[in-house]
């Protein structure tokens, strides 16, 4: 309670005691949790924000303006390598692992192999490994349940099957082992509200594993870790919150010389993959 709080502050600045607070999610939500328990008036100067990424220290500065000592920890640090790949461009099979949901965007991967299968002569393939969430996107009010069959629903409509590979759940270590015989590229295109780190773009990334990630949250930091030329897709903003620009993604997985072979016009990439939406209508249970 606010009494509780403010007779703990008083206890608290007495001592002068600085604490190291980890915010783990809570910048996400500019830390209104923090808010209702009062908790501004327990925190001291010497107090230190543990963040995993430049982004949560950010938010952190919206949220509270005389908050002045941070230190980011990214887990499981390891040095830093020139023998971590990058992505060999045009990149071909990808992989996602990770969360089933629908902040993770897939459904604009499966939009992807639609596009090329359907646009160019290239055939490539999706692995798509995890367990399913149902949140939705609450912090925007959307919410969606059964993303998972709306995936293979969409897969089907977009008749992408032969294409698409759903798997539960495999160890790391088979993970590995596939994308190294599939030459699989990770790529997750997630504008989740926590993707404070991103566990498995880290994964792939110690274990050489190339990746195409979104500019979003812990993943621009990851990205900045690895590689002195990170590339990403861009997030953009919207009266419905985050997205992705599906040109800017088919640009990156073709490259820009595969963009000027190929048999359609690039300007028109989102136009003519929103009519073909259309006219399947695969999108209708999805409420995005």
């Amino acid at each position: 309670t606010r009494k509780e709080s403010s007779a703990a502050s008083d206890v608290y600045k007495r001592q002068n005691t600085p604490f190291k607070i980890v915010i783990h999610e809570a910048a996400s939500l500019l830390c209104v949790n923090w808010y209702k328990r009062d908790i501004e008036n327990i925190l001291v100067e010497k107090d230190i924000f543990v963040c995993f990424n430049q982004r949560d220290i950010e938010l952190l500065k919206l949220s509270f303006k005389n908050i002045k000592n941070f230190e980011i920890l990214i887990p499981a640090r390891v040095p830093y390598t020139e023998s971590i790949k990058k992505v060999n461009y045009p990149v071909s099979n990808l992989i996602y692992y990770g969360r089933i949901s629908s902040q993770k965007n897939i459904h604009y991967l499966l939009w992807l192999i639609w596009f090329v299968c359907s646009k160019t002569n290239k055939k490539p393939k999706l692995y798509i490994i995890g367990a399913e969430d149902h949140l939705g996107a609450p912090h925007v009010g959307i919410f969606c349940k059964d993303y998972l069959q709306v995936l293979k629903t969409l897969a089907q409509e977009l008749d992408i099957l032969e294409s698409v590979v759903f798997r539960d759940f495999m160890t790391l270590e088979q993970i590995i082992e596939l994308c190294e015989e599939e030459n699989l590229t990770y790529t997750s295109m997630s504008t989740h509200s926590d993707e404070n780190f991103g566990i498995a773009p880290w994964e792939m990334k110690i274990n050489n594993i190339p990746t195409l990630l979104s500019d979003w949250g812990g993943y621009q930091d990851i990205e900045r870790y690895f590689s002195k030329n990170p590339n990403s897709i861009g997030v953009y903003g919207s009266d419905l919150g985050p997205f992705i620009d599906f040109e800017e993604l088919l640009h990156s997985y073709l490259n820009d010389d595969s963009n000027k072979s190929s048999s359609f016009l690039p300007s028109k990439v989102n136009e003519d993959l929103l009519n073909e939406c259309d006219s399947n209508k695969p999108l209708e249970s999805t409420k995005y």
